[in-house]
């Protein structure tokens, strides 16, 4: 069974889920993992960081500084340091956002091992693995979204909770949601 098709399985047969949240958590994957084909946060640079947490680095000069020292790692400890549990130095870059639904952050990770059994926060990368990016997407969807959205065929909402109020993608994430609710 290819890749696809094993997610599509996996999905069909959560029996606490409707249609319409299938179709949902699918359009969302499917956009944060770029067609399923990325399970680990992009590396930045620093003028993409400097657009998206601008706070964090003040200026666009400090992120092209830290990214001559410290590369794309260096502008994730950034932006995600002392936020999301990650406390300790480098957190920011060890807990980048991974998986088909780029869980990211300490806090996150530690909550999708109580959830799964997966040693997610001393093996961070195992939501690199299609098994692992799959099992945390479902995880984190269901403590962070599955009891919190009453209207699943509303992107904009859905969007919201899972991306913030950025709301990067979401004429994309719409048109996928329209062609899952016709598949699933």
């Amino acid at each position: 069974m290819n890749k696809i098709d094993h997610i599509i399985t996996s999905v069909r047969d959560i029996k606490e889920w409707t249609k319409e949240e299938k179709a949902s958590f699918l359009s969302q994957i499917e956009h944060e993992s770029m067609s399923f084909t990325h399970t680990v946060e992009m590396d930045y640079k620093p003028d993409r960081a400097f657009q998206i947490w601008g706070k964090r680095f003040k200026t666009l000069k400090n992120a092209k500084e830290i990214y001559a020292t410290k590369g794309s790692d260096g502008l994730l400890d950034i932006a995600y340091g002392n936020r999301l549990g990650n406390k300790e130095p480098n957190d920011g870059s060890k807990y980048k956002g991974r998986g088909y639904i780029q869980v990211t952050g300490k806090d996150n990770y530690r909550q999708v091992e109580i959830d799964t059994g997966m040693p997610a926060v001393s093996q961070p990368e195992l939501l690199e693995t299609p098994e692992g990016a799959l099992l945390s997407a479902i995880a984190w969807w269901n403590r962070n979204i599955h009891t919190k959205q009453p209207n699943f065929s509303n992107v904009e909402a859905v969007t919201r909770l899972v991306n913030g109020t950025a709301m990067l993608g979401l004429e994309d994430r719409k048109k996928k949601y329209d062609k899952w609710i016709k598949i699933i």
